[in-house]
């Protein structure tokens, strides 16, 4: 798991954070790489001292040059975390090709000491630890799921989660009745009793057709989607179809690029196909060769 930190210059708050997670994954046995990079960096400058001291102070070594956020720096990387809301924003407005399911913030925005004192760096540090801690909380969470075919006992679960995620969301009964169709494959990704994520796919022995996919709000950004469509393209391929394809809505940018990661291509436009709000849809196929 490659994860980069990003805030506005680079020599301060992003390198701090990589080199606290760098040290709690390592404490932790966590298959974790983090590294840093700024908005407005200028590539070279130097962590400032008070960010080298505080560190140290924890027995953490900062040996670091900073350096602006690119496409490339971006797309190397499994997971963006800005340290504010306003870097994500102007990151996803300027940096193109960021698939945004996997830019997960801060629960709690973490300010600037530039400027500040030891004691300034020394808060932020304390900030940072608790923030990267339930980070690394959640991959672990996510890590440890479970993909299993869905029971009536998630029913309950799916629908909730249907009814957030979509504007014209299916109705209980109808994934009731789904469950027992013979030609779809529901299958659900649990964390204990709860259920983190959900796909639905119609099938016969040539082709097959992705219905709905949706992940819990709390396990976002973390590759839970991408993680339940490898498990059902795998499924699909060891049972001899031939190609699948879905439809997606035109502005749902991350979707589309998980989708194109996975090897699926636009083969069509189905105009003013979506409703609340009216929105295009792209028709997407995979050919298993």
């Amino acid at each position: 798991m490659k994860i980069l930190f990003v805030c506005t210059g680079n020599t301060c708050r992003s390198p701090m954070a990589a080199a606290v997670c760098n040290a709690l994954a390592s404490a932790r046995s966590l298959h974790v790489k983090a590294s840093s990079a700024g908005l407005f960096a200028r590539d070279g400058a130097p962590a400032t001292r008070e960010a080298v001291l505080v560190l140290a102070e924890k027995g953490i070594s900062l040996h670091h040059v900073a350096r602006k956020l690119t496409p490339e720096i971006a797309q190397s990387v499994d997971l963006i975390v800005p340290l504010t809301p306003e870097h994500r924003g102007y990151m996803l407005q300027t940096i193109p090709g960021i698939n945004e399911n996997r830019v997960v913030c801060m629960q709690t925005p973490i300010k600037d000491p530039f400027g500040g004192n030891l004691q300034v760096y020394r808060d932020t540090l304390t900030e940072i630890v608790y923030e990267v801690d339930a980070l690394l909380n959640t991959w672990e969470e996510t890590a440890k799921v479970t993909i299993e075919p869905m029971e009536s006992k998630h029913l309950d679960e799916v629908s909730r989660l249907e009814k957030n995620c979509f504007s014209d969301p299916w109705k209980k009964e109808s994934l009731r009745e789904l469950l027992f169709h013979p030609h779809v494959k529901a299958i659900v990704a649990t964390k204990g009793e709860k259920v983190a994520g959900y796909l639905f796919l119609f099938y016969d022995h040539v082709e097959a057709t992705i219905g709905n996919l949706a992940v819990s709000p709390h396990y976002r950004g973390y590759g839970m989607g991408e993680t339940l469509m490898r498990f059902i393209l795998d499924e699909m391929r060891e049972r001899g179809v031939q190609y699948i394809t879905l439809e997606v809505r035109s502005k749902n940018k991350a979707a589309i690029a998980l989708y194109e990661k996975l090897g699926f291509a636009l083969v069509g436009i189905r105009k003013n196909y979506y409703d609340i709000p009216t929105d295009d849809a792209y028709v997407m196929k995979l050919l298993f060769t």
